[in-house]
């Protein structure tokens, strides 16, 4: 196989052995011409022959290799992989065959327009999750404050029990209870005494009565309020159920 000119349009035409010396129609203009014999290849050199067989476009592989790479998780190499596959096509199309590749570049074109494309449709789904996400880790945290003060208001009424009725005084008070007291110390740490938003410790707030019998009406009488989250005040009573009121003012204090 040897590759000569056609003479009435100047592109490369593939001949083979077999047809060497014979008349073959050019592909690409339709005109027919007489092939040189294979003895005659030094002179038909002369005319146009390369008797160099068709080279691999380098360009052509690595725009493959970088839609490849883009596809599979590195969005950003897809632009480099459509130039160079464009500018492979370019070349392959203008060697008049002695340049191989062009469906490696094509496949490289087709990988990176994909990757340019996922970019923004992954930037919208992310701006769309980001508020579910992060509603979700608002509620989360607000669950874990309901726990936590449902945990310190039933301290207040095991501390009464064991401190002659007395009330704590503080959150210090209430600190010093759980470390000594072994009930305690299995529902709780010191974590259970901060908010889980501002990592601050709960305020006890005061409390008229000087002993717990003398609270009247336990089930009304607030001992905390948390007022760190965004849309929710949440209450913890001294008979220890907790409450959640919504704010009217939703801005974050």
């Amino acid at each position: 196989m040897y590759f000569y000119r056609c003479p009435h349009c100047q592109k490369e035409v593939q001949v083979e052995d077999n047809m060497a010396g014979q008349t073959v129609t050019c592909p690409h203009c339709s005109q027919q011409f007489v092939t040189p014999a294979l003895n005659d290849i030094p002179m038909a050199q002369v005319n146009g022959l390369s008797a160099q067989p068709p080279q691999p476009e380098s360009m052509a592989t690595t725009s493959m290799i970088l839609g490849i790479i883009s596809f599979i998780g590195v969005p950003f190499c897809g632009l480099a992989a459509l130039i160079t596959g464009i500018i492979s096509t370019s070349k392959i199309n203008r060697s008049n065959g002695l340049l191989l590749g062009k469906g490696k570049a094509i496949a490289g074109i087709v990988f990176g327009c994909w990757s340019i494309i996922r970019i923004p449709i992954l930037i919208i789904i992310a701006a769309m999750l980001l508020p579910a996400i992060q509603r979700s880790r608002e509620s989360a945290k607000e669950l874990i404050c309901v726990s936590n003060l449902k945990c310190i208001s039933f301290a207040i009424t095991l501390y009464a029990s064991s401190h002659k009725d007395s009330l704590p005084t503080s959150i210090e008070d209430i600190r010093g209870f759980i470390e000594s007291d072994p009930v305690m110390k299995l529902m709780s740490d010191h974590s259970t005494l901060k908010c889980p938003i501002s990592h601050e410790e709960y305020t006890l707030l005061p409390i008229e009565a000087k002993k717990f019998t003398e609270i009247k009406e336990l089930s009304k009488t607030t001992v905390f309020i948390c007022t760190k989250h965004k849309k929710i005040d949440i209450v913890a009573f001294a008979d220890g159920h907790v409450e959640t009121r919504p704010r009217k003012n939703t801005s974050q204090p």
